[in-house]
């Protein structure tokens, strides 16, 4: 087995690892829900006052009310989102000189009404964005990566990455007020060889999260 091959096992082992629900691996998106919604009190009590058959069913139907609201929040910014992509996609930066996507990105956050911490962790085209819930609980990550291939651009589409993560981040940010925890969205700089996620988590930038998410596009 050579290591191409040896790869594509690892990764199929991976994905059987991840959690299922009704037979399908869970997005990170789904994922991230999951350890919010298991911080509510009316989720708790269900689960200590019904037997296993019926907290599964009642659990699931309480999460799928969740996610379908969360996918609508993402449906409503659908335009929004597809024109970041493309923004991201025609003006491709190298590694810490993203200017201009930080700027699309924080564009569309602040039209949510959303403030943006630039040069978040002591880079420069870093940011992050908060929304808190009603109260304690885990703070989950979205991840977005912009830098481009010097000579090909968005060769790894990372305008995609940027922008599902954005999506992930409003649409799970407009259920925080029913949710214990915060979400937010964390723009890491210089993927293609500056290591800006290592910089960050020196600087200190992931210390308060406790799940870091994020997305890869696949062509096959």
């Amino acid at each position: 087995m050579n290591r191409q091959q040896q790869g594509r096992e690892k990764e199929k082992t991976e994905r059987k690892s991840l959690p299922r629900i009704n037979g399908t691996g869970l997005s990170p998106l789904i994922i991230s829900c999951s350890y919010l919604l298991q911080e509510q009190r009316g989720f708790n009590c269900l689960k200590k006052s019904l037997p296993l058959s019926s907290t599964r069913m009642k659990a699931g139907k309480y999460m799928n009310n969740k996610k379908e609201r969360i996918a609508d929040a993402i449906d409503r910014s659908r335009d929004e989102l597809f024109e970041l992509s493309k923004k991201i996609h025609d003006h491709p930066e190298l590694g810490f000189e993203e200017f201009q996507a930080v700027e699309a990105i924080s564009s569309v956050l602040e039209h949510h009404g959303f403030q943006v911490q630039k040069g978040y962790g002591g880079l420069q085209t870093a940011f992050r964005a908060d929304k808190a819930g009603k109260g304690k609980g885990p703070n989950v990550a979205f991840l977005a990566e912009y830098d481009a291939l010097r000579g090909i651009g968005h060769g790894c589409g990372h305008n995609l990455i940027a922008t599902c993560s954005t999506g992930a981040f409003l649409g799970l940010a407009s259920m925080m007020a029913e949710l214990n925890g915060n979400v937010c969205l964390i723009g890491t700089p210089a993927e293609e060889g500056g290591a800006g996620k290592v910089k960050l988590l020196r600087n200190g930038a992931f210390d308060d999260v406790d799940f870091a998410l994020m997305m890869h596009p696949s062509s096959g």
